[in-house]
């Protein structure tokens, strides 16, 4: 690509490609320099705008750099919005809205009023929002059909987390008996789980790169629901959520954070990931189901053998296991980890690896706050799936990370009975682990109040084996029964897509604090 940049010094789609390849490669910095070369050669481009100027780091260094690189951000959104020159060219893809989906991991309140500002100034611009939605047209359709007709946009129904927390749940809506339109990328991976999603979809519909056309597309299938598993992990999903595609239009928690977009009308969550004063941090109404929104099969093992040995650790040292994405640290967790090696010596940390960039970074941030994270720090390469599942098995405790908390990782540590130590926070991405204690019944749950006394868990855990042989039991005993293999949850879901489409209908809006029972 720089070979033909040579050649070519002035076009924009070289540099823009470049970028591109640089923000693959976690490279975020260098990728920066390619987009605004971009914006030089044409400036009133709308995809080069957002990969030049709308940007949060993945590894920040301290709140401060968090709260600066917010304010900037929406201060660019806003010269976007009062810019009357900005122009949408179909041809010029967006290639990510990184900046939408690191908002989450800041542990700030204001992430409602960005996402507000960022879906107003977007929807503003000519050829985003699709505006040939007919409502009484839908009207018609739906009480013309004998069964509901939902359709599911996501772009990761493959083998990763989404599917692992919802396609038991599209199944069981499928055997319900309405018609399941699934909606999805055309560049996304194909594996044995998409395959099975399609087998179980009454249709599957491949998007293609086109904004107009994806949301056409959905417009053409005459859908009540359009139930989105996440926004803000991919940008046509984004986009497509700025127009109105459906009768009823509803987000669930595959990323624990609101929409910003006046067109999505409901957000899905559970009533013990909110507080009653949680609905103040979404655009949507909040929808409250009585359970965690998910049904997760018990994993499956195989025969995969591991020991602490190839860790170049003993059995007995303590191993503390915070297996989770890079970008999941923030700043005030460093000197909490330092805090807990400091009061449990013989203890080491395992973590996985994310790509050189962000593992470097990672590095540097943890080597000014102390040597002792760095020495008694494992970062291990990222493993095959069973592999891991050996290596999990194999931790003494989990920590669950400020502010943002763990989802997949806490079911399988669920599944092998190891004790997950937790602070829950205010909103719902930080409270998927007290909510998952609190289905399953566990007393006096490793669930704390303060950083302070988050440490004073992790030690108790591991020097009181009374209380931890008891966390353990507990766990091993109610998780089958309460969190794995959830059958009724899609009856929750069922409730509130038929009740939704009925008020919408009248042309109304659930009551705040609507509730499936």
């Amino acid at each position: 690509a720089k070979k033909a940049l040579q050649l070519e010094p002035n076009s924009s789609d070289i540099y823009f490609l470049i970028g591109n390849i640089y923000k693959t490669l976690g490279n975020i910095i260098e990728a920066k320099k390619y987009y605004e070369m971009c914006t030089k050669l044409v400036p009133n481009d709308l995809t080069f705008n957002i990969q030049s100027n709308f940007f949060v780091s993945r590894i920040t260094n301290d709140q401060n750099q968090i709260e600066r690189e917010r304010k900037d951000l929406n201060t660019q959104i806003s010269k976007i919005k009062n810019s009357k020159n900005i122009i949408y060219d179909q041809k010029n893809i967006i290639s990510s809205i990184d900046f939408v989906f690191y908002l989450a991991y800041h542990n700030c309140n204001d992430d409602k009023y960005i996402l507000k500002n960022l879906s107003n100034t977007l929807s503003n611009i000519n050829g985003i929002v699709n505006k040939s939605f007919n409502k009484e047209k839908q009207i018609e359709s739906n009480i013309k059909r004998k069964s509901m007709r939902l359709g599911i946009c996501s772009d990761f129904l493959y083998s990763h987390s989404i599917s692992n927390t919802y396609l038991n749940i599209i199944k069981d809506l499928s055997n319900s008996g309405i018609e399941i339109i699934i909606f999805r990328g055309s560049s996304k991976k194909k594996d044995k789980t998409s395959e099975l999603v399609d087998s179980i979809a009454s249709e599957t519909i491949v998007l293609p790169d086109s904004l107009e056309l994806s949301c056409q597309l959905v417009i053409e299938k005459s859908i009540d629901l359009l139930l989105y598993l996440e926004i803000g992990m991919s940008p046509k999903t984004y986009l497509m959520s700025l127009s109105r595609l459906a009768l009823v239009q509803a987000v669930t928690n595959g990323h624990p954070c609101t929409s910003g977009s006046h067109n999505i009308d409901y957000y899905i969550s559970a009533k013990y990931a909110e507080t009653d004063d949680s609905d103040k941090y979404y655009s949507e109404r909040l929808v409250r189901l009585n359970r965690l929104p998910v049904n997760y099969s018990i994993p499956e093992i195989k025969d995969v053998t591991f020991s602490r040995n190839q860790l170049n650790i003993s059995d007995k040292d303590i191993l503390i296991g915070i297996p989770h994405t890079l970008f999941k640290f923030h700043p005030d967790f460093d000197k909490v980890l330092d805090r807990i090696l400091t009061r449990i010596p013989n203890s080491y940390l395992f973590v996985a690896e994310g790509n050189k960039f962000e593992t470097d970074c990672l590095k540097s941030r943890w080597k000014s706050i102390s040597n002792k994270l760095l020495n008694r720090t494992i970062f291990h390469p990222r493993v095959e799936f069973q592999v891991f599942l050996a290596i999990l098995k194999n931790f003494d405790i989990v920590l669950d990370p400020f502010y943002f908390g763990m989802g997949n990782t806490f079911f399988q540590s669920m599944f092998f009975g190891i004790p997950v130590v937790s602070m829950p926070t205010d909103q719902a991405r930080g409270r998927f682990v007290y909510a998952g204690y609190k289905q399953m019944g566990i007393r006096n749950a490793p669930l704390a109040n303060s950083s302070e006394e988050y440490i004073e868990l992790c030690i108790k855990l591991i020097n009181d084996n009374s209380y931890k042989e008891d966390i353990v039991n507990q766990i091993l005993s109610k998780s089958k029964e309460y969190l794995f293999n959830d059958k009724n949850i899609f009856k929750e879901y069922l409730k509130f897509f038929n009740e939704s489409i009925e008020a919408a209908k009248r042309n109304e809006t659930l009551p705040l604090g609507w509730k499936p029972d």
